[in-house]
């Protein structure tokens, strides 16, 4: 197959956040789209990575299990708790190590 070079690539990939209880964690996944940053923005704080790098979120509901759609406001309420943000860059990098030993 022919190497194709794209200037905007992106991936898709599920997401498990660790979601702390009074018992332990639940483990929870969501579908995320991220956008390939280039390798300077690893020097990026989390939260600024996270708003670069996510392009889009799905499976994600509100305490009722109704949808929510993305938006920049949702982004913001999903990765205000730590424990969201190491999930979705753990996912990030895990998906893209997977593509670099393919």
């Amino acid at each position: 197959m022919t190497f194709k070079l794209q200037k905007h690539p992106t991936f898709r990939t599920t997401a498990t956040i660790n979601v702390p209880t009074d018992g332990g964690t639940i483990a929870q996944t969501l579908s995320v789209r991220f956008k390939v940053l280039p390798e300077e923005a690893t020097a990026l704080e989390p939260v600024e990575f996270l708003r670069q790098a996510v392009l889009s979120l799905d499976d994600v509901v509100d305490d009722q299990d109704a949808p929510l759609a993305f938006s920049a406001e949702l982004l913001e309420e999903v990765i205000a708790p730590p424990y969201v943000r190491i999930g979705l860059i753990r996912a990030y990098w895990q998906r893209s190590e997977e593509h670099t030993s393919e």
